[in-house]
């Protein structure tokens, strides 16, 4: 009887699994959000290093950790988005799409005893 260890290999996609903005709503791909907040929420390979890229150039680097967890936090400008990350290997993830909504209606606060007026009101 032959007994051996068989080590098993196992390949972590590199890919962007969630993306939350600055109120904790989870952004669908395509998605559109008013907060530039940003948290992106991903999977590789453990222990490699990432690049994050918007549009191609690069934002930000971070550690892929030992379960082949990672994630990016950033401020995002107004405007359309594509990220994407990628490793040193070569290794390229699907984009995820996502529009900071610069024109969205975002009214002042209400201060006691003034009346707030509504720019948009026209």
């Amino acid at each position: 009887m032959d007994i051996y260890s068989q080590s098993h290999v196992f390949t972590v996609a590199l890919m962007i699994t969630r993306i939350v903005d600055g109120r904790c709503n989870s952004l669908e791909n395509p998605g559109t959000t008013l907060h530039p907040g940003l948290i992106v929420f991903g999977r590789g390979p453990a222990n490699s290093k990432l690049f994050f890229l918007d549009g191609g150039v690069l934002q930000a680097t971070a550690s892929i950790l030992s379960g082949g967890a990672w994630s990016v936090q950033l401020e995002a400008v107004p405007g359309s988005h594509s990220f994407c990350v990628c490793t040193s290997s070569g290794e390229v993830s699907p984009s995820w799409e996502v529009t900071i909504d610069a024109l969205a209606r975002v009214c002042p606060p209400n201060v006691k005893g003034v009346r707030s007026v509504d720019p948009f009101d026209r």
